[in-house]
């Protein structure tokens, strides 16, 4: 991965991170719950699939992931506590799910790269 994409993508992370508070907490943003699974699972298939893509090994990848992963359960900790928002075990296992799929997305779309890679390599 080039040090340009990853530097972007830690700033684009480190702006997601900031942001989620706000999404996370006040009182006019909350989705209709007919759509909140999918918008906790997709938007944690980004974030991690983003704190992925930000650092070059898996440990840190790792680590990063699982930062997403406590970090959306503090919120939803948080979300417990307010009296206008509605913080679930479901929500945090969503979003459990959520930044497992978007690592599993990052490693087979990096491991189909390098086995392209080494096979173009074997070819020519």
């Amino acid at each position: 991965m080039s040090r340009t994409v990853m530097i972007c993508s830690r700033v684009l992370l480190l702006i997601l991170l900031v942001l989620m508070p706000y999404a996370a907490l006040s009182p006019g943003t909350s989705p209709p719950s007919d759509v909140a699974s999918h918008m906790h699972f997709f938007s944690m298939a980004w974030i991690s699939f983003l704190a992925c893509v930000s650092f070059s090994t898996l440990r840190i990848r790792i680590l990063a992931v699982l930062f997403v992963f406590g970090y959306s359960a503090l919120l939803e900790f948080f979300q417990h506590m307010l009296p206008y928002r509605n913080g679930t075990w479901d929500d945090v296992t969503t979003n459990f799910l959520g930044c497992l799929a978007g690592f599993g997305i990052f490693y087979t779309v990096y491991w189909t790269g390098q086995m392209t890679k080494h096979i173009y390599k074997r070819n020519n």
